[in-house]
């Protein structure tokens, strides 16, 4: 098909440009890896006192593993 008209009025609209925000990027990144550690930090302390007590609680208990030696 071919036009034998220009076509209609073309309308600009003006967009600011992309800025990259550097600083709002690394604050981000930090603010994750903070949250992710203290995260770790939690899971761990009660993965450990769960063991602790879980042990405590079987002490006396002779497993077939467990040789008596101390």
């Amino acid at each position: 098909m071919i036009l034998d008209s220009p076509p209609g009025a073309v309308t600009w609209i003006k967009v600011e440009r992309p800025v990259f925000d550097l600083v709002g990027v690394i604050v981000s990144s930090l603010s994750l890896a903070g949250i992710l550690a203290v995260t770790a930090l939690l899971l761990g302390s009660l993965a450990g006192l769960a063991i602790i007590r879980y042990r405590r609680r079987h002490e006396g208990e002779g497993g077939p593993l467990q040789l008596g030696l101390g």
